[in-house]
């Protein structure tokens, strides 16, 4: 019985290794703008701002190189009607990453709740959905 419980747990340490070494041909674009592409990351912080918040950027990197890597990108996310203690926000961007011959476009919606706890703090929670496009 010991035996086979340890023949088990050593099966699943080997395919836990296995998928955790396993490579993948699509890239994920750089993101040094944290502050200007909050949306990207955290879908909570969709209708933040109580106006509504359009934001575009690029970034190049490795400047004169061929291939060198370039993002673009554009959101917009908004506040939808709520009181002073209860929020609902909106957004969406879109995301260009090209590297070389390779580039990759990620379209993506936000909702955003957010409930005020007290005067300087509030609790926010959202959800995102959206497609990454790889070429």
């Amino acid at each position: 019985m010991k035996k086979s419980m340890y023949l088990h747990m050593a099966l699943a340490c080997a395919l836990s290794l296995g998928w955790a070494a396993t490579a993948s041909a699509q890239f994920n674009g750089v993101r040094t703008q944290f502050l200007m592409t909050s949306l990207l990351d955290n879908p909570a912080a969709a209708g933040n701002s109580a106006c509504l918040d359009l934001r575009m950027g690029g970034r190049n990197q490795w400047a004169g190189f061929d291939g060198a890597p370039r993002t673009s990108f554009a959101s917009l996310s908004g506040r939808l009607g709520g009181g002073v203690t209860f929020a609902h926000g909106m957004g969406g961007f879109v995301v260009t990453d090209q590297v070389g011959p390779w580039s990759n476009t990620r379209l993506s919606l936000a909702y955003s709740t957010k409930v005020r706890l007290t005067n300087g703090a509030r609790l926010s929670a959202g959800l995102a959905a959206g497609m990454t496009q790889y070429r």
